[in-house]
């Protein structure tokens, strides 16, 4: 985060007294006009949920006890919560008048120390919630009779030994949803932890893993009771699945208006809210097949007492960090972080008792099996699973996690995923769709991505890990035609064809453009498309190259000035009328040349006045600005650096040409103003996508202070002492390519000389006086020799020249 100065009329708005201040520039459109402002984005990063699972029982209603899981994984629970006494090592909660019973070995403090191995089967990570403040359903539901209709006082949470409640659970068949009328009793701000527990009986859907499951949604609004942001959990509750506690952690809104209860022991959260516009809300869904029921909701705040490393929530058993190992399938294991105390048995399926990854991917018949009978029929298993086993592989051996795997595995897999492609078209599909762009990208990235997008300010950063040693991408060219051709044209005003984005109807199929909808831009599916081209063009051949880039760039700017709200954040389609996430546009940022530092000879260099350096602090003013450039960049460097040297840790100002809408100003004041309102509204950070990406490696450059200006307005610079740096000038056009540099000339101010003191303040105001008319009379003669240099003709440009070629 970047301490940037605006200095507007010779004033210093911004704070630079400590670097990186957590303080963003927003260029803000009001009533026509560019406003500067600062936004604090010193919230936690958003909430990246973790992707849960959960599970359904054999509800049988006469059941007092717990039945062990069948041989055929068949899982029965029980309906009744026990009435037996109490035993000795549970604690006892209330809420809306029920019991609540947890199975209590720890205290707060040491909850990590001493977990069973069979914590994991009924927890996620083994992160228990017994010292969490409970939510009764009367705090969220509140007294109307058709929600509360949907409440089961018949199947009752039973875990036994470590959760137990005889209040009634939230019943969905298929195809229901809700969304609580209440907001979460949570206190507002923070990072919260929530935990629900589920149930889920015959939710399978054969081949959608990801999209056809039971789970819930969090819905922030602000106190007008507009949505400010939607995300899905990923509980991905399927098949027949026994009760599990499943948690999500998210940074609380401070639109809240529900006051919280105390946590502690006895806490009855019944009657804690009564918000019913700002706060966290929760949408409950099942989208598709069988009975899902949810029970105990609870909260934490977190803290570093209950905060886990990575191992300290890896399975003992499987060596996973799915949410619900037992039962979940494969993607959910390979989206999970990575643990490195316990081997990863998960990848041999029903060998190691698992009920929802059964398949041995150790074997090379397993991992046939498995490409041909489940991936090919599904798109998050191809999208999610298959294009990381690479990584998993990589990353397993050199851990030394990975089980055996039979002699040929990686290449038996490389063969078997590059078998799956439509070499008519370059794509990779599904059943039911032969040509995805959002498998092709995922597969690409992840099979194929051994090499980056090549990029004109970066060596290449190799990434093998993305790769099978030996392969490259086959039928680069036609994919790369496939891609361009989904790509969407409209008529213009004035007739002719304009491109715009890729919309929803390309994400998962083929397409030639068209879209039924008015939908000409979704962001994920631009996101993919970019980087898919970008990708696959460095092996499709130098005769694509500029088609691709034409293309991306036409991209861009539709999702610019159809995506980009006037306050700095951004909608996933341009037919949204909401910003909801904070999803696909740092990649689609990373994914472009955007930020790359290209030099075009055809946009023109800035003409500059340069006062004398007092004190070393310069004072520029850009003379006529081209409306070919949005922005005019100043970098100070050791004096004999090469204009080649030159990069964005040289910068020390940037002058914007004027005030106007986001797309027209410096790609890095957009890109810091977009960091930083997402910041604000969904607690973004960007810094987590890795130095590895061109776009945390470019922001890592940027000074932690900067000097901004608008206009006209003369800019000042800190530039030391003259004799030992120079400072060079250039052009910025919306796309971030520069002019070439021109360098300024700047010549040393004569300092004053101070007064003694006893010479008497009398003496010192006559020589003051007279200073300022030699002052005067200089600044005179300087402007008009300016003025004369301004007039004169203009220095002739180089020829014209396409962006340097990228490092191979």
């Amino acid at each position: 985060m970047h301490g940037w100065m605006v200095d507007t009329l010779g004033t210093n708005l911004g704070r630079s007294d400590a670097p990186r201040l957590s303080v963003f520039l927003a260029f803000l459109v009001v009533a026509g006009g560019l406003v500067w402002g600062q936004q604090d984005s010193t919230k936690a990063p958003p909430s990246r949920f973790q992707i849960q699972t959960q599970a359904p029982p054999e509800v049988e209603k006469k059941a007092e006890k717990v039945e062990e899981t069948s041989s055929t994984g068949k899982a029965e629970a029980v309906v009744k919560a026990p009435r037996a006494a109490r035993p000795a090592d549970y604690r006892e909660q209330s809420v809306d008048g029920h019991r609540i019973l947890n199975g209590v070995k720890w205290v707060p403090a040491n909850r990590k120390m001493g977990r069973p191995k069979q914590l994991w089967s009924a927890y996620m990570h083994g992160v228990v919630d017994h010292f969490a403040t409970p939510i009764g359903w009367q705090a969220l539901l509140g007294d109307k009779g058709n929600v509360r209709k949907l409440l089961d006082s018949k199947t009752l949470l039973n875990a036994a030994p470590f959760k137990q409640a005889n209040m009634p659970s939230l019943r969905l068949t298929a195809g229901q949803s809700l969304v609580t009328p209440r907001a979460l009793p949570v206190t507002a701000g923070g990072r919260i932890r929530l935990f629900l527990w589920a149930v889920s009986k015959d939710g399978k859907v054969a081949n959608r893993t990801w999209h056809a499951t039971a789970g819930i949604d969090l819905v922030t609004r602000d106190a007008s009771g507009a949505t400010v942001s939607s995300r899905s959990s990923r509980l991905g509750v399927q098949g027949n699945v026994p009760w599990h506690c499943y948690y999500i952690d998210f940074a609380s809104s401070s639109a809240g208006s529900g006051a919280a209860a105390a946590e502690g022991e006895g806490t009855d959260a019944a009657a804690s809210t009564t918000a019913t516009k700002g706060g966290e809300f929760l949408r409950f869904y099942n989208r598709t097949a069988g009975t899902v029921w949810f029970s105990a909701l609870s909260w934490e705040a977190v803290s570093e007492e209950n905060t886990y490393e990575n191992d300290e929530m890896q399975d003992p058993v499987s060596g996973s960090l799915s949410p619900n190992p037992m039962y979940d399938s494969l993607p959910y294991h390979l989206c999970a972080p990575m643990g490195k105390l316990f081997e990863w048995r998960f990848l041999q399926g029903a060998k190691a008792g698992l009920k929802g990854q059964t398949i041995d991917l150790t074997t090379k018949v397993g991992l046939a099996t498995y490409l041909k009978d489940v991936a090919v029929r599904d798109p998050h298993q191809l999208s999610y699973a298959a294009s990381a086993l690479p990584t998993w592989h990589r990353y397993g051996t050199e851990l030394q996690v990975i089980p055996t795997l039979e002699e040929g595995w990686l290449e038996a897999f490389g063969k078997g995923i590059a078998g799956l492609q439509d070499s008519a078209t370059g794509l990779w599909g599904y059943e039911g769709c032969p040509g995805s762009i959002a498998v092709t990208w995922h597969i690409v990235d992840g099979v194929f991505g051994g090499r980056r997008i090549p990029r004109r300010d970066r060596p290449d950063l190799p990434t093998p890990w993305r790769s099978v040693e030996g392969m490259e991408l086959p039928n680069a060219a036609r994919l790369v035609d496939s891609v361009l051709a989904a790509q969407v044209t409209y008529r213009g005003k004035n007739g002719r064809s304009v491109r715009a984005a890729w919309a929803e109807s390309a994400y998962h199929t083929q397409g030639k453009g068209a879209t039924p909808s008015k939908e000409r831009c979704s962001l994920g599916a631009t996101a993919n498309a970019v980087s898919l081209l970008r990708l696959a063009s460095r092996y499709a051949g130098k005769a694509y190259s500029s088609r691709v880039e034409s293309a991306v760039r036409d991209a861009f700017r539709y999702v610019l000035d159809h995506c980009v709200t006037a306050d700095g954040l951004w909608t996933q389609s341009d037919t949204d009328r909401e910003a909801t996430h904070d999803g696909f546009m740092p990649r689609l940022i990373d994914a472009t040349p955007y930020l790359e530092r290209r030099t075009l000879a055809t946009i023109p260099r800035p003409d500059v006045k340069a006062e004398p350096v007092k004190k070393g602090v310069a004072e520029l003013q850009w003379l006529s600005p081209s409306d070919r450039c949005v922005s005019m960049r100043i970098y100070c460097v050791p004096r004999g650096t090469g204009p080649q040297a030159i990069n964005e840790s040289h910068l020390v100002g940037i002058v914007q040409r004027g005030p106007g809408r986001l797309p027209d100003v410096d790609p890095l004041i957009l890109v810091e103003t977009l960091r930083g309102v997402a910041g604000q509204r969904w607690g973004t950070r960007w810094d987590g996508f890795g130095e590895q990406t061109h776009l945390v490696w470019k922001l890592g450059l940027l000074p932690e202070a900067l000097a901004l200006t608008v206009g006209g307005e003369s800019i000042r610079v800190t530039v030391g002492k003259v004799e030992e740096k120079s400072v060079f000038v250039s052009g910025v056009s919306w796309y971030g390519e520069e002019s070439p540099v021109r360098k300024v000339e700047l010549i040393e101010g004569e300092e004053e000389e101070e007064e003694e003191e006893e010479d008497g303040e009398e003496e010192e105001e006559e020589e003051g006086e007279d200073d300022a008319d030699a002052k005067a009379e200089e600044e005179e003669e300087e402007e008009e020799e300016a003025n004369d240099e301004a007039e004169a003709p203009g220095e002739e440009q180089p020829e014209e020249m396409e962006p340097a070629p990228a490092e191979e």
